[in-house]
């Protein structure tokens, strides 16, 4: 038998070296359950803990969508449509289920370009940078 060999445990799905695979079932049958939820392997006395812990729900104090406690950092980061986004034109924290508005009204906002002197949207401005007009020319 090769002691490279791997099997795979059916109570906690990891690969166990065969060398090992009879002491590690025996240990792994009485002390390790795979959660209903997750299907995670949690040690058996602290399965209610587990539960509790990742798969309890909570409210986002945004947008009160319910989700689990394990998701909320996910949630938050990532799906709350009230969560906080930088607008690329003034960078202030925007809601994003507004950052579109925003980004259209804070791009449509003008600065007068250093070299020909127009006002430029901001929306427009990287394409414009490339402007090579001299001062007091008109574009």
């Amino acid at each position: 038998m090769d002691s490279n060999e791997l099997k795979v445990c059916q109570n906690c799905r990891r690969a166990i070296s065969t060398l090992n695979y009879a002491t590690h079932i025996l240990h792994c049958e009485r002390n390790i359950v795979l959660c209903k939820v997750c299907e995670e392997p949690v040690p058996s006395a602290t399965i209610g803990e587990h539960i509790a812990e990742e798969h309890a729900t909570v409210t986002c104090g945004k947008c009160n969508a319910v989700v689990e406690k394990s998701d909320l950092e996910k949630h938050n980061a990532n799906l709350c449509p009230f969560r906080s986004v930088i607008c690329k034109y003034c960078n202030i924290d925007t809601p994003f289920n507004v950052r579109d508005e925003h980004d259209r009204f804070c791009g449509s906002r003008t600065e007068q370009c250093e070299t020909c002197l127009r006002y430029i949207p901001l929306r427009d401005a990287a394409s414009h940078r490339g402007c090579e007009v001299p001062v007091n020319v008109a574009c």
